[in-house]
This record gives structure tokens, C-alpha cells and sequence, in this order.
């Protein structure tokens, strides 16, 4: 409905949208005006809404699969946010980081980083942290565990 009337647009261009008022300050200047205009799209918002619905069901079958079929012996490094965002809570917020520390540790190649300068978009707000985790998988797949 915010699509259609153009409210989602709206709260975009004037950084007003909720959860979400400082996101698109964390891009670079060139970059914000395509970030407006992805996340303004009436399909942006559609997508958005069904995903955070599905949130409980997608938890109930990543832990089915976890049961079903042990997790591969592949490099696997989790980024974690260190601060809340988006309105969630401390609580949330170190439940959160439990469960990706117990992800990583499914593999014995597994890394857990907390982002601790970062909420949700770690991308934007340590880019370096994303950039050197993929750096170090494609160092441990190509050399293997020691570069």
C-alpha cells in the first residue's frame, strides 16, 4: 500500500523511512540517489514485507536441514553486527550473534567476527571486514588452510 500511494517514496527521498532514516547516509554521495531509488520501488517494499514474514518458517527449516545433514568441511567466516539497529534490542541483538557463532562453529573451518562498529549493513559500515573475510575463503580454497 506505501508503494502504491507513494508513500514508500516519499519517506525514502526525505530519509524518513522507518527502521531504516540513517541507512542511506552510510552510502557513498554518487551511490545514494540509486540506493533511493531501489529501495523506493513498490517491488523493493513488496519483497521486504514477505521476507520479514517468512523470517519464523525459514529459522524452522535452516534447523530441520542442521538435523538432516551435517554441515561441509568449507571455509566459512560469519559476520556478526555489534550494535543494534533497524529497532532491535541488546537482546535480540546477542541472540543473534549466539546463533551465528554456533553457525560458524558447524565447520571446522569456521569463523565468527563480531562487526563491533556495525549494525545490520556490516558492508557499509566496516567494508573492510567483508572485503578481507572474502579475501581470506578465496585464500583458504585456492592454498588451503595456510596461504
Amino acid at each position: 500500500m506505501m508503494g502504491r500511494t507513494g508513500l514508500l517514496r516519499l519517506l525514502v527521498t526525505f530519509d524518513a523511512l522507518p527502521l531504516a532514516a540513517s541507512l542511506f547516509q552510510k552510502f557513498p554521495p554518487s551511490m545514494r540517489p540509486l540506493a533511493k531509488a531501489l529501495y523506493s520501488q513498490t517491488q523493493f517494499g513488496i519483497t521486504f514485507a514477505q521476507e520479514s514474514a517468512a523470517v519464523s518458517v525459514s529459522m524452522n527449516q535452516a534447523e530441520q536441514a542442521r538435523q538432516i545433514k551435517s554441515f561441509p568441511d568449507i571455509p566459512l567466516f560469519v559476520l556478526s553486527a555489534g550494535k543494534p539497529n533497524f529497532d532491535i534490542t541488546q537482546e535480540v541483538l546477542e541472540k543473534l550473534q549466539e546463533l551465528h557463532a554456533d553457525l560458524a562453529s558447524e565447520s571446522s573451518q569456521g569463523v565468527h567476527i563480531v562487526a563491533h562498529e556495525s549494525g545490520h549493513a556490516i558492508q557499509l559500515d566496516e567494508p573492510e571486514l567483508v572485503i578481507d573475510a572474502i579475501r581470506q575463503v578465496v585464500e583458504k580454497v585456492r592454498y588451503g588452510n595456510t596461504p
